[in-house]
This record gives structure tokens, C-alpha cells and sequence, in this order.
């Protein structure tokens, strides 16, 4: 089962994109901030993250996790609109707007994995396992 990671300071938002993964068939697991995403335990195959946490930049530490090898994809769900922060993020991964629906974040989780999926697979990389279901709010074009 692909593990997510996260990083949402707000508790209810927080619980609300872990349902919607865990529908999605990922297993979720979440922190509220920069120093406890940096003490959680494991290896994640992807994770959202907001770019304001009540210690630090979001930006940093999903920095910090890919460098160290222990996130993959990273998709920001953030309301934060300044244009450096944004810029910075960007570099990392996709952002969404945090007034769209957990099942559309959960969406670009899964098309940011398919689309590290077929690089892998391009240099001969095995099969990963993927998520059972797509939320079904946007149409897959293929």
C-alpha cells in the first residue's frame, strides 16, 4: 500500500485529505508541523504539504525529505499566495489551491506517482504497487 505523508498544520483539513487518501487506497499518515515531519519514521511514496506551518516552511522540509531520500512526489495544498514562497515550491512539485476538494489533491497525488511510475519503468525500474481507486472527480485522459 503507498504510504503519504501529511504536513497540515489545521487538524480538521488534516483528517479530511487522510480519509480521501485512505479511500484512495493509501495509507496516510499525518503531522502538523515542520519538526515533526522531520521525526517521522519511514519511507513515503508521496506527500502533500502546506507551505505555512507554525515553525517553519513546508518548502523546507519536503527539501529536506527528498534529499534524504524519504519522499517521492510532493504536492503542495496551500493558501499561501506569495510569489517566492510559491516559486520555491513549484521547483519541488505541483500546488493546489486550498479552496479545491481533498479528492482533487488526492487526484494529482496519483498522477504525479504514474508519471514517476513511467520514468522508472522507462529505465527498468520493477512494477510499483499502486493505489486501488482514483476519486473519481476528474476525468483521466490517457
Amino acid at each position: 500500500m503507498p504510504r503519504v505523508l501529511v504536513i497540515e498544520d489545521y487538524p480538521p483539513l488534516a483528517k479530511v485529505l487522510a480519509i480521501a487518501l485512505r479511500r484512495a487506497g493509501f495509507e496516510a499518515v499525518r503531522v502538523g508541523s515542520l519538526t515533526r515531519a522531520r521525526h517521522v519514521e519511514g519511507i513515503f511514496d508521496a506527500a502533500i504539504a502546506d507551505i505555512d506551518l507554525p515553525d517553519g516552511s513546508g518548502v523546507e522540509v519536503v527539501r529536506d525529505l527528498r534529499s534524504s531520500g524519504r519522499v517521492g512526489v510532493v504536492v503542495f495544498y496551500t493558501a499561501n499566495q506569495d510569489d517566492a514562497d510559491r516559486e520555491a515550491a513549484l521547483a519541488i512539485g505541483p500546488i493546489i489551491e486550498k479552496d479545491r476538494p481533498a479528492d482533487e489533491v488526492v487526484d494529482v497525488v496519483i498522477d504525479e506517482l504514474e508519471v514517476r511510475e513511467d520514468l522508472a519503468r522507462a529505465v527498468g525500474a520493477p512494477d510499483p504497487v499502486r493505489p486501488t481507486q482514483r476519486s473519481g472527480t476528474r476525468r483521466r485522459i490517457r
